[in-house]
């Protein structure tokens, strides 16, 4: 009988090799799959902004959510950037951010005070939604988002203007 004991550990250690080993494949797969659907997000957003911007429609968006930018203490050249990060969130728009900012569209200033908004304020749409489905309540969370992003970015604002 010891035998078969030490037979049954063996085989047990060799099962929970195998069922690792599964487990890894598939978490390996799976995330392999959302890296590929988050590149093709991004790029797509890319050339979405670039079909905008050579139509003229990034700046029609920039012109028509002056008012609410200039509110929220942004430039409205982030008018885009705010609206990507706002309904789809960071891990989509960062890409779209950058490349902004490489390319020198954005200047550094404002991509700081973008950044300490949508730090708060991101993937409004998504987020949102998902905890409205539990009983959060959609108007309460974006106002509560919105004004502390407001008074974030305006005091980052005065910060700066006291320190220079």
């Amino acid at each position: 009988m010891p035998g078969s004991f030490e037979a049954s550990s063996i085989s047990n250690n060799i099962q929970e090799k195998l069922t690792f080993a599964i487990m890894l494949k598939d978490w390996f797969f799976r995330t392999l799959k959302n890296v590929v659907i988050m590149a093709v997000l991004v790029y797509l957003l890319s050339v979405l902004q670039k079909i905008l911007t050579e139509y003229g429609i990034i700046e029609y968006i920039s012109r028509f959510l002056k008012p609410v930018m200039i509110f929220f203490g942004l430039s409205p050249k982030t008018a885009f950037l705010w609206l990507v990060s706002n309904t789809l969130g960071l891990a989509y728009g960062a890409g779209i951010m950058i490349e902004e900012a490489e390319k020198g569209i954005t200047t550094k200033e404002e991509n700081d005070l973008l950044n300490h908004h949508i730090g708060i304020s991101h993937s409004n749409l998504e987020d949102l939604l998902l905890f409205t489905a539990v009983g959060g309540s959609f108007l309460w969370m974006l106002l509560s988002r919105w004004a502390m992003s407001f008074l974030l970015v305006w005091e980052r604002r005065v910060f700066k203007s006291l320190r220079y």
